[in-house]
């Protein structure tokens, strides 16, 4: 539950990171505007030498996200209508990445996506070298009305040719 914890957190101080390093170690680097988190597994020699099992560290200038903002949590009613769930798998270069796309989609989806998250990430069999694939579920709602078919294909088309200008990604 630590990882929920410190995540849980992060979002509350709306921090947000990118990958900043493609090195080959098993540590990870990611920027901020105004710092970076490191974070990855100690080595296991070391672990081995201090008697401990499998274990990971990371290191975070906590003084800094203290002091940004807040997110303001906002609570909004729960619809009457139905929610409608579609899944939209992509392939993507394989340096493009997720945040980036889940903005475009955002941007693009139209006043009913109400919620995008990324439930996987592939790259091996059957998926070109150098490429990825990026699958997300999207759900869209609107407060007054059901939503019909042609309203979310509308908006599904969008997500696509926008998803295609901007990524050069391919819908699987």
């Amino acid at each position: 539950t630590q990882p929920k914890i410190i995540i849980t957190f992060l979002v509350v101080y709306n921090v947000s990171f990118y990958r900043h390093s493609k090195n080959q170690t098993s540590l990870s680097e990611f920027q901020h505007d105004d710092f970076q988190l490191i974070i990855g597994q100690i080595h296991p020699l070391t672990a081995k030498e201090y008697g401990i099992g499998e274990t990971y560290g990371f290191e975070l200038n906590l003084a800094a996200i203290l002091s940004l903002p807040k997110n303001k949590t906002n609570y909004e009613a729960i619809s009457k209508f139905p929610a409608i769930a579609r899944d939209l798998a992509i392939l993507v270069t394989a340096d493009t990445t997720a945040a980036a796309v889940r903005e475009t989609i955002i941007t693009a989806g139209g006043q009913h996506l109400h919620d995008v998250t990324l439930f996987d990430v592939y790259s091996g069999t059957n998926v070109a070298a150098g490429m990825k694939s990026l699958a997300y579920a999207l759900t869209f709602v609107d407060p007054e009305k059901t939503l019909v078919d042609d309203e979310i294909n509308a908006a599904v088309a969008k997500i696509e040719q926008k998803l295609a200008e901007n990524h050069h990604a391919e819908i699987r």
